[in-house]
C-alpha cells in the first residue's frame, strides 16, 4: 500500500490501553486546536512498535499518526 505524501501530528503511547484515548484526546482537543494545522482528509495510522507483544492490552507501545495540513487563511 502506498500512502499519499502528507504531514502527520504524532503522539506516542507507552502503557495501558486507556492511554490511547488520552493521547487521541490530547491530539484533537489540545494540540490541534492550538496549532496552525487542521485534519487532512486521509486515514490516520497506528504503528505498533513492540510487534512481539501486539496483543498485550495491558502494555502498549505505539505511535498514533493524525494526517494534518496547514490552515489556509482566506
Amino acid at each position: 500500500m502506498t500512502l499519499p505524501k502528507c504531514k502527520y501530528a504524532v503522539s506516542s503511547v507507552s502503557g495501558s490501553f486507556n492511554l490511547v484515548a488520552t493521547a487521541i484526546k490530547y491530539l484533537f482537543n489540545d494540540w490541534l486546536i492550538n496549532s496552525s494545522y487542521e485534519p487532512e482528509q486521509q486515514a490516520g495510522l497506528e504503528i505498533f512498535n513492540d510487534k512481539k507483544n501486539i496483543l498485550n492490552w495491558e502494555h502498549l507501545d505505539l505511535d498514533l499518526y493524525v494526517p494534518v495540513k496547514k490552515i489556509k487563511l482566506i
